[in-house]
């Protein structure tokens, strides 16, 4: 077991599979005690299980990010579980192509309510956590889509270019805490809903292909290189890194 988050209490939402349940156990692995949050009960205890048993120390707590309450709850079970809070990690979200015209009212409300009021939320519960700590670290979940826009998905692009802009400005508002707030923009990832996308094409080669080649490194990321750059950004190494939204898209923002 490694021990550069050794003390550490962390949060993850939306860790019951892909990149948030590779990162609940990069941060066990690496020391810290980590609650897995999720809406998919089964599947997060199913992680958090999993990390005790490989010597890691963690939970599973109920947590829809839409509903302020909940998250409100998640963050004081840290605090009563484990003294604190040190690391949020504020993955959930959910994803749709859709064309504008196409998207019904419901469907754009509860895309902006997750993946970004979400954060919202999360942020507004977790930084009083961080600050009575004395600092921490506070983590999106965004997209190569909030940094460059693709076809199809306005809303989704929408609300991930909110996330990036919603952690610089918290960035920028809790730097004299000693709060650090920062975004990862991944591309896209091998994780099982990118899979149950694929398979269920016309020509799952062809699509997973497609996928490929339009990564300047010519493959799908994986869960556990999003993971390590969250492990990175929530320990000290990163004491001095704060406002940036990582890519991690093998290239493809820098066309």
């Amino acid at each position: 077991m490694n021990e550069r988050l050794s003390g550490k209490v962390a949060i993850v939402t939306g860790a019951e599979r892909g990149i948030g349940k590779a990162a609940a156990i990069a941060l066990a692995r690496e020391g810290a005690k980590v609650i897995v949050s999720g809406v998919l009960n089964d599947e997060g205890l199913a992680v958090a299980q999993a990390i005790e048993k490989n010597g890691g120390t963690a939970i599973f707590g109920h947590c829809d990010v839409a509903q302020a309450n909940q998250v409100e709850a998640l963050v004081a079970r840290a605090v009563a579980e484990w003294g604190g809070l040190d690391i949020f990690v504020a993955n959930a979200g959910i994803a749709f192509s859709k064309a504008i015209v196409e998207t019904t009212e419901a469907e754009y409300d509860r895309m902006m309510n997750i993946n970004l009021k979400g954060v919202f939320f999360c942020a507004k519960y977790a930084i009083p956590a961080l600050k009575t700590r004395g600092g921490g670290s506070f983590i999106a979940t965004a997209s190569k889509v909030g940094l460059v826009a693709q076809r199809d998905s306005p809303v989704y692009c929408a609300t991930k270019g909110g996330v990036v802009m919603l952690t610089k400005a918290l960035a920028l508002d809790y730097a004299a805490s000693n709060i650090r707030v920062n975004s990862i923009c991944p591309g896209i990832v091998d994780t099982p809903l990118l899979r149950q996308y694929i398979d269920s094409t016309p020509d799952p080669v062809a699509t997973e292909a497609e996928f490929k080649v339009a990564q300047p490194l010519g493959r799908l990321a994986t869960p556990e290189e999003c993971a390590g750059a969250i492990v990175f950004l929530a320990s000290e190494e990163a004491s001095f890194i704060t406002g940036v939204a990582l890519p991690i898209d093998g290239g493809f923002t820098a066309q």
